[in-house]
């Protein structure tokens, strides 16, 4: 089905909104979309599935052409659209009372007193075939209350709005495009990325477990964001398949494990949503004050002044 040019093509039921839009990109402006809430092969990061029945999530795919917008956005800051989007989602929501914040790189979630996390959407971009333009896919659950839920770590709108109150499917697909764009025309002028996504990411200042490609994991506590919204981790352990167990994790790990650089415990090692396979909550999740002013102080942007910290 070929989407309309500019704005939103809704769809009773589709296999695919992201294939549907980089499937036409070509002939699509910036802002095209396709929305539903019948998506029957949805995907997140790294193939995984997005699976719901009928009318209980929406899935809303948007191509977005930022470098020729007006301010553009040059491709080097592409990497921050992800995040900026699910900031705003976060926002979106919060303002309807649902609780919401970011795990990094993609998710929106609600958590629980005892750190559990619970999945209310996800969030994929891809680069056209042509490198033009992105596609972000947003897929965002809405309505459980018939009572069948897809899995016991997923939540929805109405597990936190009165029936009443949930918007139907086309216009949160409609609030959900225009959220999109949005954020990616506050980005463009946003010297300093890190001032909306920071207070509403629950990531920074815990301790997590990061997985990486050839079975290398680390431990530490996630530190900062890094100037493409890369996350910083302040390694405490790794390990990888060559070490017999993890108490040899103060060796470094060189490229050959199938990572960038090298990695010792005891610095800040940076990882991007390309390089992280899981990303998942260590105990205990919160970590010191201690680590609450490195977070601070390792960010990669000045919050106040909007410029790199050290320039």
């Amino acid at each position: 089905m070929m989407p309309s040019r500019t704005g939103l093509t809704w769809i009773d039921h589709v296999s695919s909104t992201q294939d549907v839009v980089l499937d036409h990109s070509t002939d699509l402006d910036h802002g095209a979309a396709a929305g539903t809430d019948d998506q029957r092969a949805g995907r997140g990061r790294n193939g995984r599935n997005w699976e719901a029945q009928p009318g209980q999530s929406v899935a809303v795919s948007t191509l977005l052409r930022p470098a020729r917008r007006d301010p553009p956005l040059p491709a080097q800051r592409w990497p921050w659209i992800t995040l900026s989007v699910a900031a705003a989602v976060v926002e979106v929501v919060r303002g309807w009372g649902v609780p919401a914040s970011v795990k990094w790189p993609n998710d929106v979630m609600i958590y629980d007193d005892d750190g559990t996390g619970r999945k209310l959407a996800g969030i994929l971009a891809q680069v056209t075939r042509d490198a033009s333009g992105v596609v972000l896919g947003i897929g965002l659950n809405r309505d459980f209350s018939a009572g069948h839920r897809p899995s016991e770590l997923a939540v929805a709108l109405s597990d936190w709005m009165a029936p009443g109150e949930v918007p139907d499917s086309p216009s949160l697909a409609e609030t959900l495009r225009g959220t999109v764009l949005d954020a990616v025309d506050h980005l463009a002028r946003s010297p300093n990325p890190v001032a909306r996504v920071r207070p509403v990411m629950h990531t920074l200042g815990q301790r997590v477990r990061a997985e990486l490609p050839g079975g290398v994991t680390l431990v530490g506590a996630a530190s900062g964001l890094g100037e493409s919204g890369t996350l910083l981790i302040e390694v405490e352990q790794v390990s990888a398949p060559e070490f017999d167990n993890a108490s040899k994790s103060s060796a470094t790990i060189d490229e050959s494990a199938g990572i960038r650089g090298k990695i010792v415990t005891g610095e800040t090692y940076e990882v991007s949503a390309a390089d992280v396979v899981h990303l998942r909550p260590q105990h205990p999740p919160v970590v010191s004050d201690r680590v609450e002013g490195a977070a601070r102080k390792t960010n990669m942007y000045d919050q106040n002044e909007g410029h790199r910290a050290g320039e």
